[in-house]
């Protein structure tokens, strides 16, 4: 009987359907895919099922598990047994208890579990029952203390502390509590699990990452994230603290902040955030954290997490920023924008060198680390640095050593690697230029950075997320296609420089407030300017693609505002773009025609008005000159800069392309646009209509986008983006993977 029964185990053991769902391959041919396998792996999907698996066995198990968290597919993938099978046995020999599956016989088989949260906790510290009010005074008997941003005797704040009902109490903040009193030093400890801190290379020049806290109830912190992408530890040694934390991505209810993180506005007081907004963080989609941490309890904030304190009771705390293995990447993001409105705890004359001191440290005590921040940086991650260093490690067992010009060479001469070069050989980075044809959301963010939203969200539909169609646009599609790195500077409305922007004041998405032209629209020169202000003032990529793609907004002011812009003047401005582009170190250009402008529907359908013959013929005469001038500065701009090279890409022609083709791609309408507004606002001298601008939502929205041309009066559907995209992306493979 005892056989038979674990028989019978054993076979249910082994018919039971894949713990993950995955089917077998002849499944495709009966329509059961869900079509997560392409989506998942990314650019791995070209690769069979057998070449996946293959890349993956070189990864050892913690990699495993990094990327197993990617998706789905890839969950499916780095749960083969096979893999786990070969790691156990490799690193295990004999020494196991198989638990059922290889997975979980390898997880079983590791060290003994962490010991738990007591551990990390602080009520072994001598603070905890030495930090009397007492103690401390004596301790601060010779120095004052930062409250409320004020320097005060330690002995007059607790007299406040005592007597004060300030709604919003004064907070002790002291960053150098260390320094006045080094005796407290070995009162406390940092918690094993948080001594990774990757900002002690710089030594004293390290920003400031230590504090005390001292408070009444009420007091605390409103929500904020903590400076420069660091995380965090909070030790309570004395009374309990309140905490609320909500992801990166979710902003916490009454809380505004700007796109870059550098302007947020909440309620004024934590009293005030709990009574109007607190009820409210049950009832969004995202729950937040949130929970009491009492006397020697320690609470651990991850990076970018938006966090708010209030004490309950009169609270004494310690906390920490550090920078670990995990989030240096994100620091190194921050520093290096050298901006100081971002960059903070040292003074502000050193803010912008910051990064690169803290760099030059990184290559000198951890350069692993930093190679392995930098591939992050670059889209690898942990799991990409990891295969180039087993690659580069095992590269004398390849069929013979690479060429000159690194590893992504050798794959193209190494048959098993062939189909991994698209993975492992980065793309070019692409740093983009534009108006809104290549607008990936930057006038929405920008108009959205001057204003405090209080119950509006920003309508996705028909707009897609700040873009100006009801999809991503051709650069974005194109860039993924690619797998290049995407800095897209383009905004809706801009011009070269050679005529004021002709967008109207936008309400955008924020009811009846109405913002000026000039928050949205960046011309040519101010987007370089953007550029400038994030990479400093040292040498561009030299790698990178620099693509200049403008111009059309220039033109339609001549029909619009009666201008007398000319062809020359707007390719002048796109050639002096080149030049202060290539003074910094960059030598690959491209730039793109401007298609017939004459054909958009603004002028063609009366429902947007009638604008007069002449002004159309002149736009159309002056994007004519305009492209052929454009052909005329590719081919004489590296005569006059050394090492440059300018490509062209005929987006005028691929646009007609598209047109002659429409058919085949099921477009039967290529004339009228798929959401028609109503006129609302004049710009020219004859009262000719401009049309109603991104985020009212209001129109008439035809039933089938995708069997449509035209958006909108102005902007292609997002069908006639992903042709471009795919069309750009096959002509100019080779200029983003140069080789």
């Amino acid at each position: 009987m005892a056989r038979s029964r674990k028989r019978k185990e054993r076979s249910e053991i082994c018919e039971r359907t894949h713990p993950q769902g995955v089917q077998p391959e002849g499944s495709l041919y009966l329509g059961c895919d869900e079509g997560r396998r392409g989506p998942g792996l990314g650019h791995l999907q070209t690769l069979t099922d057998d070449l996946v698996l293959a890349v993956l066995s070189h990864l050892p198990a913690r990699d495993l598990c990094k990327a197993a968290i990617c998706s789905q597919a890839f969950y499916c993938f780095c749960s083969h047994e096979e893999l786990w099978k070969t790691l156990i046995l490799e690193e295990r020999q004999g020494d196991f208890q198989f638990q059922t599956t290889w997975k979980t016989t390898y997880l079983n088989a590791l060290s003994k579990a962490l010991q738990g949260a007591s551990a990390y906790g602080a009520k072994g510290w001598p603070a905890c029952s030495k930090w009397t009010r007492k103690h401390l005074l004596q301790a601060f008997a010779e120095h004052k203390v930062v409250a409320g941003e004020m320097n005060m005797r330690l002995q007059d704040y607790l007299a406040y502390l005592d007597r004060s009902c300030d709604e919003m109490p004064l907070y002790l903040f002291d960053k150098h509590f260390t320094s006045k009193a080094p005796g407290l030093l070995g009162d406390f400890q940092v918690p094993a699990c948080f001594e990774d801190d990757l900002f002690s290379v710089l030594g004293d020049k390290r920003p400031d990452h230590r504090w005390l806290i001292w408070g009444p109830e009420r007091s605390g912190s409103t929500f904020h994230k903590d400076p420069n992408a660091t995380s965090a530890w909070n030790a309570v040694v004395r009374g309990s603290k309140k905490w609320i934390l909500y992801p990166p991505h979710v902003l916490p209810p009454g809380v505004h902040a700007s796109p870059d993180g550098a302007d947020v506005a909440s309620p004024v007081s934590l009293v005030e955030w709990f009574l109007k907004f607190y009820p409210q963080v049950h009832q969004g989609p995202v729950k937040p954290l949130e929970g009491v941490v009492r006397q020697g309890e320690v609470l651990f904030v991850p990076h970018g997490w938006w966090h708010l304190a209030i004490n309950l009771e009169e609270t004494v705390a310690v906390t920490q920023n550090f920078v670990s293995r995990v989030n240096l990447p994100h620091v190194l993001g921050v520093l290096r924008s050298r901006r100081a409105d971002l960059v903070s705890g040292c003074a502000l004359h050193e803010r912008g060198l910051l990064h690169d001191k803290f760099v030059e440290a990184l290559q000198q005590h951890h350069p692993e680390m930093l190679e392995e921040a930098t591939g992050a940086d670059r889209g690898e991650g942990p799991f990409l640095v990891y295969v180039k260093r087993r690659l580069a490690a095992t590269r004398g067992v390849l069929d013979h050593a690479p060429p000159p010009g690194g590893i992504c060479k050798m794959f193209r001469t190494t048959v098993t690697f062939l189909l991994l070069q698209g993975l492992l050989c980065n793309a070019a980075p692409i740093v983009f230029f534009g108006d809104s044809l290549s607008d990936n959301g930057n006038g929405y963010a920008a108009t959205a950075k001057f204003v405090l939203r209080t119950t509006e969200t920003y309508p996705e539909a028909p707009y897609f997320r700040g873009r100006w169609s009801n999809g991503p646009v051709w650069i974005e599609v194109a860039a993924q296609m690619l797998g290049a790195n995407l800095t897209d500077y383009a905004a809706g409305g801009a011009t070269s420089g050679a005529a004021p922007a002709q967008v109207p004041n936008l309400p955008v998405g924020f009811g009846n407030l109405t913002l000026p032209t000039t928050v949205l629209s960046q011309n040519l020169f101010q987007q370089l300017d953007s550029h400038f202000l994030v990479t400093g003032s040292g040498a561009l990529n030299p790698e990178a693609l620099y693509i200049v793609f403008i111009g059309a907004n220039d033109y339609l002011s001549i029909a619009f505002a009666k201008t007398s812009v000319t062809a020359s003047q707007v390719v002048g401005n796109i050639e002096d773009a080149l030049s202060q582009l290539a003074e910094r170190g960059a030598q690959r250009f491209l730039v793109a025609t401007v298609p017939p402008l004459q054909m958009l529907a603004v002028f063609n359908d009366p429902v947007y008005g009638t604008y007069p013959a002449d002004l159309v013929q002149e736009v159309a005469a002056q994007v004519e000159e305009h492209n052929m001038l454009l052909q005329d500065l590719a081919a004489s701009f590296p005569s006059s800069h050394a090492g440059t090279n300018v490509s062209v890409f005929d987006f005028a022609t691929t646009f007609g392309q598209i047109l002659q083709s429409a058919a085949s791609l099921g477009i039967t309408n290529t004339m009228q646009p798929c959401y028609v507004t109503a006129p609302i606002l004049s710009l020219s001298q004859d009262n000719a209509p401009f049309a109603q601008p991104i985020g009212l939502g209001n129109g008439t929205l035809c039933a089938d986008p995708d069997t449509h041309a035209n958006w909108d009066q102005f902007h292609p559907t997002a069908v006639v983006h992903q042709q471009i995209g795919q069309r750009f992306a096959q002509a100019f493979g080779n200029e983003v993977n140069p080789a």
